[in-house]
């Protein structure tokens, strides 16, 4: 399983990646075969009143053509992880 993470506005952290690797390696017992995750997580702030609001957008791609998608926005990055993971 691959995982391939990019960031918008906002800094990826050792943190960050480790939590995001930890919660979705998970994913390829659902799969058959080596799935390819695409994770994008973003700080969405400009059109806001106040307050941060952090989005996480996952691709999940299988070896037999099926495509999986969710997208998640929050006030805390991680419980956007956790959302799109739920999903």
């Amino acid at each position: 399983m691959s995982i391939s993470i990019t960031a918008h506005n906002t800094e990826i952290t050792i943190a960050i990646r480790d939590y995001i690797e930890k919660r979705l390696t998970g994913l390829s017992k659902y799969t058959a075969g080596d799935p390819v995750v695409t994770v994008e997580i973003a700080k969405t702030t400009n059109h806001h009143r106040q307050g941060d609001i952090f989005e996480a957008k996952v691709h999940v791609a299988t070896p037999l053509g099926k495509s999986y998608h969710a997208v998640s926005q929050k006030e805390d990055l991680y419980e956007a992880i956790d959302d799109v993971r739920s999903e």
